[in-house]
Order: structure tokens, then C-alpha cells, then sequence
């Protein structure tokens, strides 16, 4: 069994030059399983009433691969094997609505600041395989640093969003796992931030599983 795993931007419209490559990728690879930023209990649910909760690009691409897609997200234990209750995250949006304000310590400030600027230019012409090169992969990656500042009104979220890291890392280590001696591959497709520890965690726990960046595989702007 084959990895690949593939970083987005969520701030992209749904027919974005991104996602118009991710689907070509994806239609020139044929994975046999397509593991996507969503929860299974999701997969699927009515596009409406996912939309407050998902990037556009994953609800589509569910969509699109239906009889391939499988979810790993993580959005609390409450609602492990259940419907999404109406504001389940209104507290979570709101508070990252206000990062990078007045509430944040200055070094936390300067953090969020040097951060979108360091990251915008691998963002800027929409390109997926731009954003994916190694150089920005590791950028976005330094992302879940900027939770060690958000204390005070924001250490829930903090905490939040830490556990969720880790959940989605067991939760796609656990997928592979499962396929692991079955002939194949599996396309992961996640938030670029996500990147360097899914990938991590797989070389950690299933290190004979070959593991592999879009980024190492395409050159940028490649056309498929």
C-alpha cells in the first residue's frame, strides 16, 4: 500500500484553480481509497449543512469520489457516531474569528503576523502544487506553534485544536493500518498545516508503508 498525501487551502472557492487540479490528480491516480478532512459520520450528509464545518474542496471532492471517500476528521467525542448539532462550533469560529487581535499576547501577535506573510506567497496564484512544494509544506506546518500563545479566552480553543491534531493523526495512522497488506493506494487530502505530522506519525507507526508528499512526486505547477 501507497500513500500519498496532499495539503489545501479551505479559504479556496469551490472552483478554484486548486481544486481543479486536485481533481485531476486524483482522476489521472485512481487511489482505491480517498481519505478526506471530514468526519466519516459526514461523508454522506447534505453539502448545506456542511458547509459551516468543512473547506469547500472536501465536501466536493466527497462529493465527486463517493465511492472512494472516507472520513477521518474530528470535531469532539460528544458527537462520535452522530449528526452535527446546529452550533456545535459556533464557540470554535468565533474565537478564531479573533485570533491574531488585541487579546494576544505581542509575541503571539508578531507570530500570526510573520506567519501569513511567510505563508502567502505559496498561497497567492492558487496553484496546488505551489502550495505543496516541500519549502511551504514546512512553513504551514509551524501553524499549531501559534496555539502556545493562544492562552486566557483562548486556551479552549488551544486545547481543542491540539487534541484534534493528534485524533486526525491516529485516525489516518488507523486507516492505513487497516489496508496496509492489501495491494494499492491511498490519497490523503488534508489542510496543508496538517502535513508534516500526519506525515510523521505514518513513518512513526507504519514505517514500511511508503509515505510521500504531492510536493516530492509533482514539480510546481505541474500540469495532469
Amino acid at each position: 500500500m501507497q500513500v500519498l498525501l496532499i495539503g489545501t487551502n479551505h479559504m479556496q472557492q469551490a472552483d478554484s484553480l486548486m481544486f481543479r487540479q486536485l481533481c485531476g490528480v486524483l482522476q489521472q491516480l485512481q487511489p482505491d481509497h480517498l481519505l478526506l478532512e471530514m468526519r466519516q459520520e459526514d461523508i454522506q450528509q447534505d453539502s448545506a449543512m456542511l458547509a459551516p464545518f468543512y473547506g469547500p474542496e472536501m465536501i466536493l471532492l466527497a462529493q465527486q469520489f463517493r465511492n472512494i471517500a472516507h472520513g477521518f476528521d474530528w470535531l469532539g467525542d460528544a458527537i462520535v457516531g452522530k449528526a452535527i448539532p446546529p452550533g456545535h462550533m459556533d464557540e470554535q469560529q468565533a474565537l478564531s474569528a479573533d485570533l491574531g487581535g488585541d487579546d494576544l499576547a505581542p509575541a503571539g501577535r508578531e507570530f500570526y503576523s510573520a506567519f501569513n506573510a511567510e505563508l502567502e506567497p505559496f498561497l497567492r496564484d492558487d496553484d496546488l502544487f505551489i502550495m505543496n512544494q516541500p519549502n511551504a509544506v514546512a512553513v504551514a506546518g509551524r501553524w499549531i506553534n501559534f496555539y502556545n500563545w493562544c492562552t486566557g479566552r483562548f486556551a479552549p480553543l488551544a486545547a481543542f485544536y491540539r487534541k484534534r491534531v493528534l485524533q486526525i493523526d491516529a485516525n489516518i495512522a488507523d486507516f492505513v493500518q487497516a489496508k496496509v497488506h492489501q495491494p494499492g493506494s491511498i490519497c490523503v487530502v488534508i489542510g496543508l498545516s496538517h502535513l508534516p505530522r500526519v506525515k510523521a506519525a505514518l513513518q512513526q507507526r507504519l514505517p514500511g508503508v511508503q509515505t510521500r508528499l504531492l510536493g516530492e512526486v509533482a514539480p510546481p505547477s505541474a500540469v495532469l
